[in-house]
């Protein structure tokens, strides 16, 4: 077991190794061992750029290496927009369709858990769950926007799959339809994955990000391509106390006090030194940058800046279809918090009593933490966080008020 373990180690090390490397030829044009300040150097010649623009490419800037022609043309199979869409069934409030050759039934998400990692999204999204209008997936968190159909030539199938035990059932759940007294299917289905709200790792090689210091296609845009009327839930928390649930999650026990501070310190530092030079988007979308700091470690203090990631979906999708939660409001008005959940996806309150036994049960599932942050680690990291916590909560008012 324990020489299974070193040998995969050593793997994942490598693959890691060979990415990296990959990515500094690219970017810095054949040098293998550029230093973190050559990247937000190189970042800084180019932080006037437009972004958010859909379709084309950025004009390409000296000293800005030529992409990966081959790289390019074996990424355009993953560019979501490019699909079909589909006419969804009248009589499904989730969003579902026949395959015209089979007549199965095929299902996309009615609402997406898109994140963060860390700040409640299993118990949220098992709460959810409970509710009887819901057909759970085959998984919470099948990675698939962000991650996992990067491995498989974005198979569009594959993803559909995970949410087939969900269709089966929203085919055998009738109910008269409200409205009109004919047999509705009412039943939804979600996806849970908490990567969806900030995973972009691969947008640079995406049709419509070429040579852009930061992207202007983001999972937000195939999300509304694929289904323009999906619910969007957001969960955030104190980013302190989420970096260091993180660091235990992702790194346990290999971790201390001492490792988790060092980590912390060297990505603050780099990290509003690129501030100071570039924008927001520009450098937490910058993979080399992330890749050097984080050396290996799930931890990484750019999840914790909301406020980027948000606004990028607040762009893309309206204000009524994306609701915002902090773990700490749904820890402390557990009723009111879901509540508001259920009627953002449009699901009857379950009573009192059920919502009682849910919280009572969260309560007990009481989890020790492994490597505890030190004082002045929470200082360091409140220090970095604080004007971006401004930021969050400056986005959060200013997308409540009605657009003139």
């Amino acid at each position: 077991m324990i020489k299974r373990r070193k040998r995969n180690i050593v793997t994942c090390l490598v693959v890691a190794a060979l990415f990296y490397t990959c990515r500094q030829l690219r970017r810095q044009g054949g040098s293998t061992e550029p230093s973190v300040n050559d990247v937000v150097s190189e970042m800084a010649q180019t932080r006037n750029h437009s972004a958010m623009v859909s379709g084309g490419s950025c004009s390409r800037v000296s000293p800005t290496p030529e992409l990966d022609k081959q790289a390019m043309e074996t990424f355009k199979v993953h560019d979501l927009l490019r699909m079909k869409k589909h006419d969804f069934l009248a009589d499904y409030r989730n969003p579902c369709w026949r395959n015209p050759n089979t007549g199965r039934l095929k299902c996309l998400p009615y609402f997406y858990l898109a994140g963060f990692a860390k700040c409640g999204t299993t118990f949220a999204f098992r709460t959810i769950f409970s509710h009887p209008d819901t057909a759970m997936p085959e998984v919470k968190e099948s990675h698939w926007l962000s991650k996992t159909r990067f491995k498989s030539q974005s198979n569009f199938l594959d993803y559909l799959e995970v949410f087939a035990p969900a269709a089966k059932k929203m085919e055998a759940n009738l109910r008269p339809h409200p409205l009109t007294g004919k047999p509705f299917h009412h039943l939804i289905t979600g996806d849970g994955s908490a990567s969806t709200v900030w995973r972009n790792h691969f947008w640079d090689y995406l049709p419509g990000n070429y040579y852009c210091p930061e992207p202007r296609v983001v999972t937000p845009h195939y999300v509304h391509h694929l289904n323009p009327s999906a619910r969007v839930i957001i969960m955030t928390r104190d980013p302190a106390e989420r970096m260091i649930s993180a660091y235990n999650n992702f790194d346990p026990g290999t971790g201390s006090p001492e490792h988790f501070h060092e980590c912390m310190a060297n990505q603050t530092r780099v990290y509003s030194d690129c501030f100071s030079r570039s924008s927001y988007r520009a450098c937490v979308f910058n993979e080399t940058l992330r890749i050097a700091t984080s050396k290996g470690h799930h931890c990484q203090v750019v999840a914790g800046l909301f406020h980027v990631f948000i606004s990028d979906w607040l762009a893309v999708f309206p204000r009524d279809q994306i609701l915002i939660i902090k773990m700490e409001d749904m820890r402390d008005d557990f009723y009111n918090v879901f509540a508001k959940i259920f009627q953002f996806l449009g699901l009857s309150p379950l009573s009192r009593s059920v919502m009682d036994q849910l919280e009572n049960e969260a309560k007990s599932k009481s989890r020790t933490k492994r490597v505890h942050m030190m004082d002045k680690t929470r200082q360091l990291l409140n220090d970095f966080y604080k004007p971006h916590n401004i930021q969050l909560t400056k986005l959060i008012d200013d997308s409540k008020r009605p657009r003139v």
